[in-house]
């Protein structure tokens, strides 16, 4: 859901370059901001998302309940690991309603190449949307540049002049809407550890997928799945992360 962030993460995939390098590129270019937080911190991935799961479940979501994490610590290394999974690293904005409870985050993700979202590339946006009739739709187009933007804030100008003087209902309740804590919610992750010692990071993390290490110094895998709260508590324990990006 931003533009920027895609932008430099197919960069760093693609032309191997590392974050800072393809961030001036990116802002020489108009497709970052001078202050760039806003992007690669993830924070404007979560306003978008905290939209989205409103006008989806019909009330009010405030964006500072969204657990939110950036790209900023993504490496060409992770790239070399996501390779070998035959898959990329995306920054995803995620909303799910799960057995009762409403979960939304943003976060890079592993996505392998089966995924449709995996092929989004450059500036490019699109959205996912698992209906319960339509299965997977997705919505897709750039959302980075001058003129994409400025051609979304002339379609704004224009609607409110069509419109003077008339009200539009805002389509969700002022009711908020409980995002649950992401700590209960599971998954698998690709962990990078500052060891080669197999035998200790299975003791901690349990049976793991091992990858070919691109450094010689430490092991990259994928652990089973887990909740979030069993990954932090494994992670402190082994004490030598070094990058943890969960799995799609």
């Amino acid at each position: 859901m931003n533009g920027t962030t895609n932008y430099i993460l197919t960069k760093m995939e693609l032309d191997g370059a590392d974050f800072d390098a393809v961030l001036k590129r990116a802002q020489e270019k108009g497709y970052a901001e001078a202050n760039p937080e806003a992007d690669v911190c993830g924070y404007d991935a979560g306003r978008k998302i905290a939209i989205l799961t409103s006008l989806a479940y019909g009330k009010n979501v405030d964006f500072a309940d969204i657990y939110t994490e950036g790209i900023t610590a993504i490496t060409t290394d992770d790239f070399a690991y996501a390779k070998q999974m035959d898959s990329t690293i995306k920054l995803f904005a995620k909303s799910v309603n799960k057995n009762g409870k409403y979960y939304a985050m943003v976060a890079p993700f592993v996505v392998n190449s089966e995924n449709p979202l995996s092929s989004v590339k450059n500036v490019f946006n699109a959205i996912l949307v698992k209906g319960n009739m339509v299965a997977d739709t997705m919505y897709y187009g750039k959302g980075a540049g001058k003129l994409a933007t400025a051609s979304a804030v002339v379609a704004d100008v224009i609607d409110c002049a069509k419109h003077l003087g008339k009200h539009v209902n805002i389509v969700w309740e002022d009711e908020k809407l409980e995002i649950s804590p992401i700590d209960s919610a599971s998954r698998r992750f690709f962990v990078r550890v500052a060891s080669t010692d197999k035998a200790a990071i299975e003791q901690n993390f349990g049976k793991v997928e091992f990858l070919e290490s691109v450094n010689a110094e430490e092991c990259g895998f994928v652990t089973e799945e887990m909740t979030e709260s069993e990954y932090k508590e494994k992670a402190e324990k082994a004490g030598n992360v070094i990058n943890m990006i969960r799995m799609d």
